[in-house]
């Protein structure tokens, strides 16, 4: 057990029960990303080769981390706890202040977090209408309008 502990670079915070439990310990590899808070490891993974800190092994973010990269990143405040890279997480859009619930996997990969402020968001018949007189252009069918990828009638 000794070996396999001081292998895995972490230090135990509580005694050693059995080979499947996961055992509280402290990762002491250098530029972790708990910075010495506690991560649960377990221990028959380190045993067949796995890394004890998840977070090192970049298989789990820090709570402080992704509330972190969803302000910075994202333009939004979290207004709910973190629970997974993959879940909508809730929060309020910076930008436009509008409630909004992106994934913090795709705020990661660079994706827009708020759908009000994307530049390709769809438009209403009445948003689209304001829109074309902004550029000068006055559609001869108001009612003509069908999305915003699809041309519009001008006039005639």
């Amino acid at each position: 057990m000794a070996k396999t502990i001081a292998l895995a670079n972490i230090k135990p915070l509580e005694p050693y029960t059995n080979n499947s439990g996961r055992m509280e310990c402290i990762c002491l590899n250098e530029g972790c990303p708990r910075q010495g808070r506690p991560v649960k490891v377990l221990i028959k993974a380190v045993r067949r080769g796995a890394m004890a800190c998840k977070y090192c092994a970049r298989r789990a973010i820090d709570p402080d981390e992704a509330v972190a990269t969803m302000r910075e990143r994202g333009q939004v405040e979290p207004s709910a706890l973190y629970v997974r890279v993959d879940d909508p997480w809730l929060g309020i859009c910076l930008r436009c202040q509008r409630s909004v619930h992106p994934r913090l996997h795709d705020v990661m990969q660079g994706q827009g977090a708020c759908l009000h402020c994307a530049p390709d968001t769809p438009l209403s018949k009445k948003q689209a209408w304001q829109r074309a007189l902004v550029y000068r252009f006055r559609p001869s069918d108001p009612e003509g309008f069908q999305s915003t990828t699809s041309p519009g009638r001008g006039p005639v």
